[in-house]
């Protein structure tokens, strides 16, 4: 599979991922304040019942299938790293939908990661 083949899978796979990331906050927002011992009890069910869970959930799995693409077809150093830009695409989206603070240090480590990215793009 050509490089470029392979770039656009990732992106594909990382962009339902990040919608999927984006969509189960919104249901935890929905929720409210969950803990563990509440697996245990009826309140579970509000995992089940709230509609950006469970399609954050069905995101997830999509982008998984695609990810499985991607191992039968790439080298695994290769591929792997690119996932980094789901944590670009996570903090602009998190800013944009839930105005969650994006500090310089932040700002610097997302700036990092996509020199990182930059630079495995061009091996």
């Amino acid at each position: 599979m050509k490089k470029m083949e392979v770039v656009v899978l990732v992106l594909i796979s990382v962009l339902l991922g990040v919608l999927g990331q984006l969509s189960l906050k919104q249901g935890m927002k929905n929720i409210g304040n969950f803990e563990i011992r509440d697996f245990t009890t009826s309140k579970i069910f509000k995992l089940i019942e709230e509609k950006f869970v469970v399609i954050g959930i069905a995101l997830y799995a999509i982008a998984t299938l695609f990810w499985l693409v991607i191992l039968s077809k790439a080298e695994l150093s290769f591929a792997y790293p690119m996932l980094a830009l789901g944590y670009i695409l996570i903090a602009i989206f998190s800013k944009i939908f839930f105005n969650e603070n994006i500090s310089l240090i932040r700002f610097l480590g997302i700036l990092l990661i996509s020199i990182g990215i930059f630079l495995l793009l061009r091996s």
